[in-house]
């Protein structure tokens, strides 16, 4: 019978950073659905808000995303 080697060190990262990867794309749905219902945007939140939320969590919109954004 073999037994099962306990998860690495590498392995057991990897997992806490796809956990932690899911719940910022949640607390960021939350957000845009909040500035939403705020703006009554239909989904089409004005771009200084969404600016304002991408660099309350250290992902600042440069350049080229403001350009993709607006089409």
């Amino acid at each position: 019978m073999r037994t099962k080697e306990p998860p690495t060190f590498l392995h057991r990262l990897q997992m806490k950073l796809r956990r932690g990867a899911g719940r910022l794309v949640i607390a960021l749905m939350e957000e845009c659905q909040d500035a939403d219902i705020l703006f009554g945007a239909n989904g089409m939140i004005p771009l200084p808000a969404f600016q304002t939320i991408m660099n309350d969590y250290d992902l600042p919109i440069i350049a080229a995303d403001s350009t993709l954004l607006k089409e």
